[in-house]
C-alpha cells in the first residue's frame, strides 16, 4: 500500500516469445538530485542477490493480466503453477553436485558442476511428464550466455553446453547460473543453479 509510481515497460507490435522463450530486461533509474531512494514501500523489490523468480512482476497481454499478481491481490494467476528450487556449486574441489529439495516434477543436475579446460557440461534434466524445456545460461551480472529448448518426454533428459556463448565463443573462467524450466502447458517449474567455468 502508498505506493504512487509505477515503472511500464511495452513491446512494439510484431514481437513475438515463443513458449519456452526468455527475454532479459535490464533498467536504471534513479531520482533527478541522486538522493538515495526510499524502498520501504516497493512492492516489487527484493534484496535478492541472484536471479529469483516472483510472482511481483506483472506481465499484461492485450491488457489483461497473464502474470503476476498486482499490489493488493490475494492469488496466483488462474490455471498457472510455479515452483521453484535451486542449488549452488561447492566451494570445494568436488565433481558431484550437491542434492538439494526440487519441484515435484522436475529435477536438473549439471554434470560436472564444474567445468575444466573446455570440458562439456551435460544437464540432467528429469521429469515426471512431457514437457517444453529450456535451459538457459547466465553471467553473473546478468548477461544471456547460451539458451536452447527442446520438447523432452517423460524420465531422464539430456541438454550439453560446451561452454560456448551464443556466437560459439568459449566462455570466461567465473560463475555461470543456469536456470532449467519446463512447461507442460499448465505448469511450469524452474530449477536455478551454478556451474564454474574453469580454463
Amino acid at each position: 500500500g502508498g505506493q504512487t509510481h509505477y515503472l511500464s515497460v511495452k513491446f512494439k507490435d510484431g514481437v513475438r516469445l515463443d513458449p519456452g522463450d526468455q527475454i532479459l530486461l535490464a533498467t536504471r533509474f534513479n531520482k533527478s538530485d541522486g538522493s538515495p531512494m526510499v524502498q520501504d514501500n516497493d512492492y516489487s523489490y527484493g534484496a535478492f542477490g541472484k536471479f529469483t523468480p516472483t510472482y511481483k512482476v506483472t506481465l499484461y497481454q492485450n491488457g489483461q493480466l497473464v502474470w503476476g499478481q498486482e499490489p493488493g491481490g490475494t492469488s496466483d494467476p488462474p490455471n498457472r503453477k510455479k515452483s521453484v528450487a535451486a542449488d549452488s556449486v561447492s566451494s570445494g574441489d568436488t565433481e558431484t553436485p550437491t542434492p538439494t529439495a526440487a519441484p515435484s516434477g522436475l529435477s536438473a543436475q549439471a554434470r560436472p558442476n564444474i567445468s575444466r579446460n573446455g570440458q562439456p557440461v551435460r544437464f540432467d534434466v528429469k521429469l515426471e511428464r512431457p514437457a517444453r524445456v529450456s535451459l538457459s545460461l547466465f553471467s553473473l551480472s546478468g548477461e544471456l550466455v547460451y539458451q536452447t529448448a527442446l520438447s523432452a518426454g517423460a524420465g531422464t533428459n539430456f541438454l550439453d553446453w560446451d561452454t560456448r556463448n551464443r556466437l560459439h565463443e568459449p566462455v570466461a573462467s567465473g560463475i555461470y547460473v543456469f536456470v532449467v524450466q519446463a512447461d507442460d502447458g499448465s505448469t511450469l517449474l524452474t530449477k536455478t543453479g551454478k556451474v564454474a567455468v574453469l580454463h
